[in-house]
Formats: structure tokens, sequence, C-alpha cells
């Protein structure tokens, strides 16, 4: 198999320099500078950059000459522009691309050889008895939750549709809360939701001295959650946080 790899080169800029002479015809006009980064490329894909390549033109005489005729006068300028050029992101396209597959295989590898945590599965058995109708009987808080976001989110975020879920475990409280729509939120105000589930739980009486664990679930995965030792937001976050809710991990058992 042929394998097609190599250097090249794209115009990362340019710009005129005034008030410096030409080198080669002496006159005092516009340099005009373009500034050229080169790259390494394997199938033509960019891999990653290697260095920068100075040209000037004058407008007077029209030669062209690189960084090393440049005189002390034009360099001096030049230095005041070039951090006006920057290269573009795709120059690493490559190298980003093998540094992704790389993490991804390692972690997918460590997995691999990790002991299961039999919590995810309490953890997703819970997730899955959310509703959007909880009862006073069943699941008091959540109903308690669902009447008041019903009455402060903003309908734009559909609070209809939010789906609940708590249990007691021991002196440990779980509570679960799925906001469709939770991306639509700006991540600064993200953070007034536990805050609104917090003041909720306090407010119910015996509630107000467990462990709380929250974790707030977007359309497809967790995006916050909060435990009495960690909180983390964002547009994916794992859920193992919340597993000391179901107690301490198991110990895995040894191998016959």
């Amino acid at each position: 198999m042929i394998i097609f790899y190599g250097l090249k080169a794209s115009k990362l800029g340019e710009f005129d320099i005034e008030g410096t002479k030409c080198p080669y015809c002496k006159q005092e006009e516009p340099q005009h500078v373009s500034v050229f980064g080169r790259y390494a490329h394997l199938f033509w894909i960019p891999l990653f950059p290697l260095g920068k390549k100075k040209v000037a033109e004058c407008t007077h005489c029209k030669k062209t000459y690189s960084l090393s005729a440049f005189s002390p006068q034009l360099k001096a300028k030049y230095k005041k522009h070039k951090n006006s050029i920057k290269r573009p992101l795709w120059h690493w396209f490559g190298i980003s691309l093998i540094a992704g597959i790389l993490l991804i295989a390692g972690i997918t590898l460590g997995f691999s050889h990790s002991e299961p945590d039999p919590r995810s599965d309490l953890l997703v058995s819970d997730i899955a008895k959310m509703t959007q109708n909880p009862s006073f009987e069943s699941d008091s808080l959540s109903y308690k939750l669902k009447g008041i976001f019903n009455e402060i989110i903003v309908p734009e975020l559909k609070p209809e549709k939010f789906k609940y879920y708590s249990a007691i475990n021991g002196n440990k409280l779980l509570v679960l809360v799925t906001i469709q729509s939770l991306k639509k939120v700006d991540k600064k105000v993200r953070k007034e939701i536990i805050e609104y589930i917090e003041t909720i739980i306090n407010s119910q009486e015996g509630l107000k001295d467990m462990e709380k664990y929250i974790g707030i679930h977007g359309k497809y995965n967790m995006m916050m959650l909060k435990t009495p030792t960690i909180e983390k937001s964002g547009n994916f976050i794992f859920e193992f946080p919340l597993f000391d809710f179901y107690g301490p991990k198991p110990e895995p058992k040894e191998k016959q």
C-alpha cells in the first residue's frame, strides 16, 4: 500500500508594514508580509504544525524575500504584528484525533479490566422509576417538588414534563429529577435548581439533617449532581458519586 505523507503549508495571514526600506531597491515603500504555516500530513490529513515561514514582497520592485533577508527595522516592526497571526486548529487535527482515540481506548481498556460496580445497576433501576406524576402516597417529596417546580419554573422549560423520584436509605436521601431541556438553561443558573431542591428538602420534617444525594438528569444523561462530598455540573458527568447512597462498594469476589 502506498502511504502518502509529507509537508504542506497554508497561508495564515498577511499585512503591510510601512516606513521600511526594501533591502534590494532601497526604496521606502510598504513591504507586504505573508505568513505561511507548515504542517505534516498523512494521506493529506494534517497531523501537527512544523513552524512558520515569513515572506515579504516590496510593493515597489516586487522582489520577494524571506525572513533571513529582513532588515533589522523590518524585523522589529514584524514582531509587533506577528501576534495577530494565529494558526488554525485544523493544523493539529491528526494528532488530536490520535490522542482522542488513545484516550478512549485507555478508558475502555480500564473499564474492561475493572470489576463492575453493582451499585450502578441500582441507580439505573431508580432512574427508570422516575415519573412525571408522582403521588403523595408513594413519594411525598417528589409530589412536593413537582408542585413547586410547576409554579416557579418558566413555561419554556416545560416543567409539566419533569420527572421525579426520591428514596431513603438509612440516613441517606436520594432525589432524582429529569429536565429534558436542561441544556437551554445557562450554566450559572443551573446551580439554582439544586439550591431550590435543597431548600424544599430542608423544609420537610425529618429530612433536613439527612445526607443528600441529588442528581439532575438531562434528556440523555446526568448533567448535575450534588452529594455530601462533591458537586458537579456539565453537559456530561459521571454518575458514580451517587453510588454512595446505596452504601460502600462491595469487595470484589476472589477468582476461583
